[in-house]
């Protein structure tokens, strides 16, 4: 019998092979290098007045038993570098019913390992997380075990490269890669796969003043609820140094998408223009505006580090798709901001990625400091897109905190996310606006034990349809390492959010238990 769930389906249950044979054709020539491997598992029981984030009128109290082994693989050598973090986690509640899942699965893995020296290269990567279905609803917020929308999704990539050096005049580049996204086929959400082919050219250092690059690229996606569709750029950039830390920047191209939608122009030339000043290792800025087919656009990057603070703004434009989104590293990625706010302090690098991952783990924080703001589609979408995150330690305490300001506009046809909306009618999706704020504080009572103080809020608007929601939670917790490898955790936790456009409210009161054994 022929297989109903199509290409792209079927590829992806191939997944998990092709990515062990590969990876282990990377690590290969890495054989020498030093992988530590920290296997730990932590136990957690938690009360809530509210187990599947339902309304008020029907929120039922409940105790959960959380057990959650998990492995850490890290690297940091000159051929290979890798971080990979996976927990299953397994969840028993003492109220059954649907709207508490029974178990989770939870990864984050990227590694860069070289395979010849000076020419050949191979990334690879992977993700599985809880995701919110609709931007409207019940949010996470700390709470892994509702089922209320909330999906798994799986994504992997795989991308081989070649770097050749043409002496002191250019570096050439030529990078394949392949990518899935899959899981959420239940709630509507495609199972697709991506093939990316790009190059590029840039100048090398006999070009001390003028600089230059072109490169190119060309992706196809088979999504099994979409179709197929496909973007093709080309582009050239150009650079002059008005003095060692200041330069202006243009750039000129043409992009074409390709896919179902409405109508529209999807082609067309582009043009920007821009600065860059970087002043020294600790302080970038970049800016420029100009044109595309959809518009006027603007991006800025600015970045700043000092001894005791880390600093982040961003602002994008773009043509892209939620699966792309998942594929791509994190803008705001929690262990990187980490790393430029613990690099004056440690400045060996295993080690400050250790002491980054205790840190994260310790407080809480999620793998990126966005995700609160991410949701599925099936749709090519116009985003404009504001970051911002800041991070501060002295001796005894630490506070990060980040902002979000996203608008998102449907390009492709509205049939493809019919499934995930229960209508094709509903354009509750068409153009919406997400804001987010994330803070965390941290108080290092002694060598042992610390005060952690978390507050997130959002709010998501659609501008198509009359309709608002908010969603605020507060966490405070304590956690103390009792011996080496053994720490233990309390923390309470209230939520509320919107459900319905504002006409309920379903709000969430827990408290938590925790031990945890690095094994």
């Amino acid at each position: 019998m022929a297989d109903s769930r199509g290409p792209a389906s079927a590829r992806l249950q191939r997944a998990p092979i092709a990515l062990a044979v590969l990876a282990l054709c990377a690590l290969a020539p890495a054989a020498r290098a030093e992988v530590k491997v920290l296997p730990s598992v932590e136990v957690r029981e938690t009360w809530t007045d509210n187990v599947s984030l339902q309304n008020d009128d029907a929120r039922r109290s409940a105790w959960v038993t959380e057990i959650a082994p998990s492995i850490g693989l890290y690297s940091n050598s000159r051929r290979l570098k890798m971080r990979a973090e996976y927990a299953y986690r397994y969840f028993k509640s003492s109220d059954e019913h649907d709207g508490v899942q029974n178990h989770s699965n939870q990864l984050n893995a990227d590694l860069h390992s070289i395979l010849v020296d000076d020419l050949l290269f191979f990334d690879a990567g992977g993700t599985i997380g809880q995701q919110a279905v609709s931007p409207f609803g019940q949010q996470i917020n700390d709470n892994p075990y509702a089922s209320a929308n909330r999906t798994e999704i799986r994504t992997w990539r795989l991308s081989p490269y070649v770097v050749h050096r043409f002496g002191a005049f250019a570096t050439g580049q030529l990078r394949y890669v392949h990518d899935h996204v899959g899981g959420g086929r239940q709630v509507g959400f495609g199972q697709s796969g991506g093939d990316t082919a790009s190059f590029s050219l840039a100048s090398g250092p006999s070009f001390t003043r003028f600089g230059w690059s072109a490169q190119g690229s060309r992706q196809v996606i088979d999504d099994d609820k979409a179709g197929k569709s496909s973007s093709t750029t080309e582009s050239v950039n150009l650079s002059w140094s008005a003095s060692r830390t200041f330069s202006l920047t243009g750039s000129g191209g043409y992009d074409k998408y390709s896919f179902a939608g409405p109508g529209g122009d999807t082609t067309g030339a582009f043009w920007s223009t821009g600065f860059s000043w970087v002043p020294s290792t600790r302080t970038a800025v970049k800016a420029s505006f100009g044109h595309r087919f959809f518009g006027k656009t603007y991006e800025l990057s600015a970045l700043h580090r000092s001894r005791q603070t880390s600093w982040n703004i961003g602002y994008s434009e773009e043509v892209t798709t939620m699966r792309s989104q998942m594929t791509l590293p994190a803008a705001f990625d929690t262990a990187a901001l980490l790393d430029n706010l613990f690099r004056s302090q440690i400045p060996d690098a295993a080690q400050r990625a250790a002491a980054v991952q205790a840190y994260i783990k310790a407080t809480g924080l999620p793998p990126s400091l966005t995700d609160s703001i991410s949701y599925l589609s099936n749709r090519y979408i116009l985003q404009k897109e504001f970051q911002a995150s800041a991070a501060w330690r002295a001796a005894r305490s630490s506070v990060v905190v980040t902002a979000v300001d996203t608008r998102r506009h449907a390009l492709s046809a509205i049939e493809s996310d019919s499934a995930l909306l229960g209508s094709v009618r509903d354009n509750t999706n068409d153009d919406t606006r997400m804001q987010g704020l994330t803070g965390m504080w941290n108080w290092q009572l002694n060598a042992r034990s610390a005060v952690n103080l978390g507050l997130t809020a959002s709010r998501t608007k659609s501008l198509t349809v009359e309709r608002d929601d908010k969603n605020r939670a507060v966490r405070l917790g304590m956690s103390s390492q009792f011996k080496p490898k053994l720490r233990g955790s309390v923390e309470v936790r209230h939520v509320i959010g919107t459900l319905g456009g504002g006409a309920r409210d379903y709000t969430e009161n827990a408290v938590a238990a925790a031990l945890s054994l690095q094994l």
